[in-house]
């Protein structure tokens, strides 16, 4: 007969299987649950965009506490953090001025010259009205995504907040970015909601934008400023 095959250097034995306790199966799917809901969360908040550097268009702010609507022309400039807004002068609101402003952060100087009369008066900048980048804030929580305008035939909106306790200015705010994609090239402000406390606040709304500043010297104030 022939001889008997050598011994195999490992053993065919199944190995006993670790036992899992239900308690420990339980944890593990809690945990694969979670971890798949935070991934998922993390994939569909968008990115933080930031928006063109210098740009124009129109603004309309309704005051809550004095039940003013103010509509006119605003100029930004971020790299030299410069602001400009002029007021549309209408004739139906007898009696009411009209202003220019200039805020010039750079050297903390607000700008307010009256169209009427081009009466100028200089002051600081309000700790309310500190100089902000046009982007999505760095600590702005994500709120959503929605269409502006009928479905097919609109633009993506983001929507934003932060509480007044994490606000530079203590305030709280809502603002809405436009989303960048195939159709729709730059990410901007499309309207906001400032809320210094529950009895005063502003809505602002911006249309009409075009980049570039088209007279980089609406920002110098008016040579009558300096003798007023």
């Amino acid at each position: 007969p022939p001889p008997p095959p050598p011994p195999l250097p490992f053993s065919l034995s199944p190995k006993p299987l670790s036992t899992v306790s239900p308690s420990q199966t339980a944890s593990m799917q809690v945990a694969f649950v979670v971890a798949a809901l935070v991934a998922a969360a993390t994939a569909q908040i968008p990115a933080r965009c930031s928006s063109p550097g210098t740009f124009e268009g129109r603004m309309s702010e309704f005051n809550h506490a004095t039940n003013t609507y103010t509509p006119g022309i605003f100029t930004y400039d971020g790299p030299n953090q410069r602001w400009r807004f002029v007021e549309e002068v209408h004739s139906n609101t007898p009696g009411r001025k009209f202003y220019e402003y200039l805020y010039l952060h750079k050297t903390d100087e607000r700008y307010r010259i009256a169209l009427s009369d081009r009466k100028c008066s200089v002051s600081k900048i309000p700790s309310s009205e500190k100089w902000r980048a046009w982007g999505i804030p760095f600590n702005a929580t994500f709120d959503g995504e929605y269409t502006l305008g009928v479905q097919g035939e609109g633009f993506t909106v983001s929507s934003w907040h932060i509480k007044n306790w994490e606000h530079e200015a203590g305030v709280d705010w809502i603002g809405h970015f436009s989303v960048p994609n195939a159709a729709v090239k730059h990410c901007v402000l499309i309207d906001e909601i400032v809320a210094h406390n529950i009895s005063s606040s502003v809505s602002r709304h911006y249309s009409d934008i075009t980049l570039g500043i088209h007279d980089p010297n609406v920002f110098i104030p008016p040579t009558f400023c300096d003798s007023q």
